[in-house]
């Protein structure tokens, strides 16, 4: 067996038939996606899964703010739930999850809090809060809380939205 060499002397595998030529190709695109999908691991592209988490406290005029929605999200491109949950008899609320981020490192988790604490507008009173970086760890378990203290709902906060899709 004679083996065919692409070289700038002689070109296309001069003399190959078409048959050696696809399994050339064939090998080089396996050999190709091979490297890439290990490469790109390597260089941390490919999706990995990271938790975060908040706990805290509300109150409306100093009483707890009891049933309060509170979500943690994703801040992706595109908004990615992670978990969810509502406020106890005492205002508190503890909410975790987890999500993969691709291309994007690591993810940029926020708690968004929909009341009507003094509101008697229609929909609810928005406001997000941002979890640090430094509370994001790998897996799909919350190694570290992050507290967001004892909110106040009843001020105006900067940044505030309404959200009636809820």
């Amino acid at each position: 067996m004679t083996y065919r060499y692409l070289s700038p002397k002689n070109g296309w595998i001069r003399g190959a038939t078409p048959f050696e030529r696809f399994k050339m190709i064939a090998k080089t695109l396996l050999l190709l996606t091979t490297t890439l999908f290990v490469g790109t691991d390597a260089f941390g592209f490919l999706p990995q899964t990271q938790s975060a988490g908040a706990r805290g406290k509300l109150l409306c005029n100093g009483k707890p703010a009891v049933g309060v929605q509170v979500k943690l999200w994703n801040d992706a491109p595109v908004d990615d739930p992670m978990g969810q949950t509502v406020t106890d008899s005492n205002g508190t609320f503890l909410v975790y999850g987890h999500s993969s981020e691709f291309f994007f490192g690591n993810i940029s988790p926020k708690i968004n809090i929909d009341h009507e604490c003094e509101d008697n507008w229609p929909c609810n009173r928005r406001i997000r809060i941002y979890i640090p970086e430094t509370y994001v760890n790998e897996g799909d378990r919350v190694k570290r809380f992050y507290d967001a203290g004892v909110i106040e709902l009843s001020g105006k906060f900067a940044g505030e939205e309404r959200d009636c899709l809820n």
